[in-house]
């Protein structure tokens, strides 16, 4: 087996990250967000900068995965990045309820 054969190449071009940076921010200003929100309403505060860590990249994280799986539909880039942000804020149990609530407000006009 030739080793050049496995080998996968990955290349990204400049306006690929790009694209993908305002899903990065909106993730990243989510989590910290979600943190502070934590904070002050819920005062669930332990001081350490691992779990603010953890929240902030972990809302990233998700923001990005959920970014990806909207790419497959033919939704405007702004609302991909608006869900995505929402769902990494809220969760995605109250994601769903609140877009649930904007159906049935928009259904019943």
């Amino acid at each position: 087996m030739d080793l050049n054969q496995t080998v996968v190449t990955m290349s990204f071009s400049f306006q690929e990250v790009l694209a993908l940076l305002p899903c990065f921010l909106l993730g990243l200003g989510s989590g910290i967000a979600s943190y502070f929100h934590n904070y002050i309403i819920h005062k669930d505060y332990d001081g350490s900068w691992r779990k603010f860590l953890g929240t902030a990249l972990s809302s990233m994280v998700i923001a990005f995965i959920v970014f990806a799986l909207l790419d497959m539909t033919d939704f405007s880039f702004i609302s991909k990045l608006a869900l995505s942000s929402a769902v990494s804020f809220l969760g995605i149990d109250k994601a769903l309820e609140l877009a649930q609530k904007i159906v049935t407000l928009r259904s019943s006009k």
